[in-house]
């Protein structure tokens, strides 16, 4: 479960708390402030205008119906969950010289693959360290 859930994390991060969170917040302020620009400018253009007044609550939930709610929200879900798992390659500790004197700059995948991808070199090293552990316990000197 807890390997499922750091392959997993990333996606969930990217999409549905991430990108779709930062919509809401946009959404919330476009309706709040957009209903006071709108009263200001009614305002000045005729005096005896209404004022337009949305609340805080009011515009939140308004700003997550519209991501939340739609399919275009969800794709903005999407797409980031999927920048999650996929990653985004970065430049990352330091650089060798190989054999030719040329320099390499080791990559580092973030995301779900860099996630598998390191849970499959520690499996590997919890074999190597198995397999000498039972070549010593199967030594007649232990």
């Amino acid at each position: 479960m807890k390997k499922a859930w750091a392959i997993t994390k990333p996606i969930f991060t990217e999409g549905v708390y991430e990108e779709m969170g930062q919509s809401t917040i946009s959404n919330t302020l476009q309706q709040y402030y957009g209903a006071e620009l709108n009263s200001f400018m009614g305002h000045q253009i005729d005096p005896n205008s209404n004022k337009e007044s949305i609340g805080w609550l009011n515009a939140v939930g308004q700003g997550a119906k519209q991501e939340y709610g739609t399919m275009a929200g969800w794709e903005d879900g999407f797409v980031g969950g999927l920048m999650g798992a996929i990653g985004i390659p970065m430049r990352g500790g330091s650089t060798k010289i190989d054999k030719n004197g040329k320099a390499t700059h080791p990559i580092i995948m973030n995301g779900s693959i860099g996630e598998v991808r390191e849970l499959n070199e520690e499996y590997k090293d919890n074999q190597v360290l198995a397999g000498e552990l039972n070549k010593r316990f199967q030594d007649p000197k232990f």
